[in-house]
């Protein structure tokens, strides 16, 4: 595993990678880096699953065979492009919004939703029995950022200070793991056995989707979904569960059984996924927290700063830059001693 944060992968679009991987289609190794570049681009992720989302109505209407080729021609030369080099399979590149919903729109139209659909009509799957492994613990360092891909093809994001268990037998009867800190998951849909999070005393149970999780030292749970559908449990009986669909997150708070919505902006909520850390009018609580799971540093405040908030943006800045920086915007002055920060009042200002 990498011991600093991995970096997005570069490269133009491969839509014949991105269609055979939507049909199911992706040989073992090139099916592991498409999920992972879609692990870390959870905005993508979502607009590719919308895409699936037609592939499956279309496939479901043709009653002809479809030239894919030619397809996929009349996509490249719409795009300037007239050749394909097949030996390469390059990921592709962080795009702006308006670009990829471009790119992606066109691709959609002639080249993945019909080699998709065409796949699906023409092909089958046989029924292979998944593998199982014994429960293994994976552990992500402060700063650390890593990602895996699970025996049944679930690609996982594991933020920084974080943790990630993986039940005995995952892939049987069941597809358990539990988690502290931060999550980014795109699983692999399996209806007769649920991808389930542990998190915070209760469960999130994926229904076919892209979501992440995180923890609090508080005992908070956090869940926003970027495709498809999750239930976030209740911690007991006598609460409700509750469904979030593409676009939606839900709060489950340290001492309450029931978990509510909230609003988020999804493509801050994803940003640790690129290695980027952002702070919105975040509470002291969850400056700690991240500081720590960052940084690995313990951060003490007066209680003058208790009920201050913090907004900053950091991405590749070393700790005593980012500490320093939130101490300026709280108008704090920052004491270093080992790996312990305290924030006082800055008596010269």
């Amino acid at each position: 595993m990498s011991t600093t944060p991995t970096p997005p992968p570069s490269g133009a679009p491969d839509w014949d990678a991105i269609g055979r991987f939507l049909a199911g289609e992706s040989a073992e190794a090139e099916a592991a880096q498409v999920a992972a570049w879609l692990a870390m681009h959870p905005e993508d992720a979502a607009v590719i699953e919308r895409v699936n989302g037609t592939a499956n109505r279309v496939a479901s209407q043709l009653r002809t065979p479809i030239d894919t080729e030619a397809a996929l021609a009349r996509v490249l030369a719409r795009r300037g492009t007239t050749t394909v080099d097949p030996s390469v399979r390059p990921l592709p590149q962080r795009r702006t919004r308006t670009q990829w919903t471009w790119a992606l729109a066109a691709a959609a139209g002639l080249g993945v939703i019909v080699a998709s659909a065409w796949w699906r009509q023409t092909t089958s799957t046989p029924d292979v029995a998944p593998q199982t492994f014994a429960s293994r613990t994976v552990r992500t360092t402060p700063g650390q950022i890593d990602s895996l891909t699970l025996s049944d093809g679930t690609a996982v994001v594991l933020g920084p200070s974080s943790v990630l268990t993986v039940a005995d037998g995952y892939g049987a009867a069941s597809r358990v793991v539990t988690l502290e800190g931060d999550g980014y998951f795109v699983v692999s849909r399996d209806d007769d056995r649920p991808f389930t999070v542990r998190a915070a005393g209760t469960n999130v149970v994926d229904l076919g989707t892209a979501f992440s999780v995180r923890t609090h030292a508080d005992g908070q749970l956090d869940v926003a979904v970027a495709s498809g559908r999750v239930r976030v449990d209740a911690r007991r009986p006598s609460g409700q569960s509750l469904e979030l669909l593409a676009g939606d997150a839900a709060t489950l708070r340290g001492t309450a059984d029931t978990p509510e919505r909230v609003t988020v902006d999804t493509a801050e909520t994803f940003s640790w996924t690129r290695g980027e850390l952002i702070l919105r009018d975040a509470p002291m609580s969850l400056v700690r927290t991240m500081v720590q799971r960052w940084y690995g540093l313990t951060l003490e405040h007066d209680d003058a700063f208790a009920e201050r908030r913090v907004t900053a943006t950091f991405t590749n800045e070393a700790p005593t830059v980012a500490v320093n920086a939130i101490a300026l915007s709280l108008g704090a002055r920052a004491m270093l001693r080992g790996d312990t920060v305290r924030l006082t009042r800055d008596t010269a200002r």
